[in-house]
């Protein structure tokens, strides 16, 4: 069934019908009231679910989420100026980091979305999972979230990654499996890295975080030394550390 998006007499968003909406339904758009609550989803639902976000561009849903949690007046104007086909403000930061991120090799769209929005909007409804004992098995929200510059943020980022030995393919594994590391910035990862080589960590010493990403989540000095020094208390070899790192914290 053609999902169809709801606004009643108001001009507030009602729902959506159920199903996916797609590039076929996005001019399906009708200004009368809901009739029947249990053939529509609710509005935060839907702006926070690929499925029902899925006909619509990656730079709107992502503008949407963000201000849905300002106020449902103005999620609703963005919401229904795409739904018309009408022309939307783009954040340019935000249209220049999903170019990018395509050209990096991401092209999925929902996995695009889900990236962009964890990296970009701190009311996020994505969880992400994070290392150590203490980490919350539901994931947690990215502390870190904003605005981010593709030759401030994200490159520096990826050329860590590859100074570290990850290939093109290997980064983009990390990135979707981790999106906040691109927020973490290039010193805080250099530093990680680095202090993993220093453990024992063979090279190159970046495929570590395709078999564990959430390693990403850490610092060196902060938390990473504390784990390691812990284990060396412990009496643990070198090899049995990385095994660790690779497979358990």
């Amino acid at each position: 069934m053609a999902a169809r998006l709801v606004f009643g007499i108001d001009g507030r968003c009602c729902g959506f019908t159920k199903g996916n909406i797609c590039r076929s339904s996005r001019s399906a758009y009708r200004p009368e009231g809901r009739s029947d609550s249990r053939n529509y989803v609710n509005f935060a639902r839907c702006i926070e679910s690929p499925r029902y976000m899925c006909g619509f561009s990656v730079s709107t849903v992502t503008q949407l989420r963000a201000q849905a949690k300002k106020g449902d007046a103005e999620a609703v104007d963005i919401l229904r100026t795409a739904v018309t086909g009408q022309d939307t403000q783009v954040d340019p930061a935000v249209t220049a980091m999903v170019n990018y991120l395509q050209g990096l090799g991401i092209q999925n769209r929902a996995e695009l979305m889900q990236v962009v929005d964890i990296c970009t909007n701190p009311h996020s409804l994505y969880r992400v999972a994070m290392p150590g004992p203490q980490a919350s098995t539901r994931g947690t929200p990215n502390q870190l979230a904003r605005k981010l510059s593709v030759d401030e943020d994200l490159q520096p980022v990826v050329d860590v990654l590859r100074d570290f030995g990850l290939e093109r393919e290997d980064i983009v594994k990390v990135i979707l499996a981790h999106p906040p590391v691109l927020c973490y910035g290039e010193e805080r990862i250099r530093k990680l890295l680095a202090y993993l080589e220093e453990v024992g960590v063979p090279k190159p010493v970046g495929k570590i975080l395709v078999k564990r990403p959430s390693l990403a989540g850490l610092k060196a000095d902060e938390n990473l030394k504390k784990i390691v020094g812990y284990f060396v208390y412990r009496g643990y070899s070198s090899e049995e550390i990385v095994r660790l790192l690779e497979t358990s914290i």
